[in-house]
Order: C-alpha cells, then structure tokens, then sequence
C-alpha cells in the first residue's frame, strides 16, 4: 500500500513538472516570437541600445562599462554579458567590484576609476552606491538634496580612460559611462578617431537637479556620434559615420 501510494504521488509530480515544462516551453516560444527581451537597467537603456548595435550588425556586443556599480541591478550591460559578450567593467567600490568579478567571471573587473589623468584620488562611498563619486562637490550636493549620507571615503586609483584602451588595443562595440560628475573628463580622454564604439550611452541627467545636461550631447555631436534614443536619464548615441546614410533620420 505504502509502494502504491508512493508511486502515485511520484507519477503525479511526473505530470506537474511535464506540464510546469510545457507551460514554459510555449511562454518562451511566445517571448522569442514577440521580440520581448528582459531589461536589467533602470529605464530600458540595454534594449534599446542592443537594438541600435543590431541594426549596425553587432549582436553579441564587447563593451566597456565605466562606473560599473552593480552586476545585475540597473546594469546597462549585464544583458549582453548573458548573451554572450564579453567586457571591461570600472568600479571603483572595491565591494561593487569583488561582487561583479564574482557574478561575471567572463568579464574582466578593474577596482579602479576613471578620469582625465591617472594617478589617485579621494572616493565618496555615499550610503546608497549609485550615488558613490570622486567629486568631493557631487557629494554634497548628494547629501543635501537627497539625504543620502557619506558612508566613508578612501584613496584609489584612478586611470585615464583612452590610454587605457589604446593599452590593450580594444575598441568595445559599446561604452558606458555613468561616473557621478566626472563624465564629461571620461568622454574627454577617449582618441574618437582611434576608439569609435558603435554606441555610447551616458547618464546625462543630473540626479539633484532633474535637470538634462546638454553639454554632454553638444560633445558627443562635435564626435559625429547622434542621439539615438533618450530615457531622461540617460541618452544613447550612435556612431554617425557608422550609422551612415540613416543619420539624417536621427536629426
């Protein structure tokens, strides 16, 4: 009575899980025939720059992701690197950075930032780490408007963003950038003749103020890169001369 009873039960959970796999089968085929990817950024940046970097012919993008943070959460690359990409990622919180060579091994981590020189410099690790920044002013400002507190500070070692890639000779299909203040250095060191990704997407909102920074776009522009789509927060730029007969389009 008890093998029977035993049997039954097993052939039961048999049937569940072949209809728990069916039921999925057919949502996953639903989800490929639809398009629908899943988005790990905050405002669908990823999707929308995978498909810019697809209709350019990239499908499998390298990438550098400057002021990384998170592996996963808000993570404008995180769903490349499950497509299989691989990357550059700069994060200075040693913490943000053991955590993403831990949960990206493929990838390759710098505990490091990025700046207009190398050398080193003070790091405001803020309570909340999205908010973390080099610029002693970004801080502040933080902790003013926002409430955020200043968890503590530490010396650490900053590199210059074009000398690095020139170093390994790498141009990443898509570079991005979210470093708290200090952007418009980081986009200032790159060699745009020499590194062109296809994409470039850059937090061009400032946090405090809500307010756009259009001088991010006017620098991207003087580059020959478009702005392809725009979140508010942030805007993903496309290479012009890349982009070629289809940039009228972009205005």
């Amino acid at each position: 009575m008890t093998v029977n009873r035993t049997n039954r039960i097993l052939e039961k959970l048999r049937l569940k899980a072949a209809l728990c796999r069916r039921i999925w089968s057919s949502f996953d085929e639903d989800h490929r025939r639809r398009g629908i990817e899943v988005s790990f950024s905050q405002s669908g940046e990823d999707i929308l720059s995978l498909y810019a970097l697809r209709r350019l012919g990239i499908t499998v993008p390298s990438y550098i992701d400057i002021g990384a943070n998170h592996p996963t959460k808000f993570s404008n690359t995180y769903l490349f690197y499950l497509l299989g990409g691989r990357g550059l990622n700069i994060e200075p919180d040693p913490e943000m950075a053991s955590l993403i060579r831990k949960e990206r091994p493929r990838d390759e981590t710098l505990n490091v930032g990025a700046g207009r020189e190398a050398g080193e410099l003070e790091f405001f690790i803020m309570a909340q780490s999205a908010f973390n920044t080099f610029s002693r002013a970004e801080a502040e400002q933080v902790q003013r408007t926002s409430g955020i507190a200043l968890s503590e500070t530490m010396k650490i070692g900053v590199v210059n963003i074009g000398a690095l890639l020139r170093e390994r000779d790498f141009v990443p299909d898509f570079m991005n950038v979210d470093v708290e203040g200090m952007d418009m250095d980081i986009l200032a060191s790159v060699d745009w003749e020499r590194t062109r990704p296809g994409v470039v997407c850059v937090e061009t909102v400032d946090y405090t103020t809500q307010e756009k920074r259009p001088e991010v776009t006017e620098f991207m522009r003087s580059k020959d890169y478009a702005p392809y789509a725009d979140t508010f927060l942030n805007t993903i730029y496309i290479d012009g001369r890349k982009w070629g007969a289809r940039r009228e389009v972009l205005g």
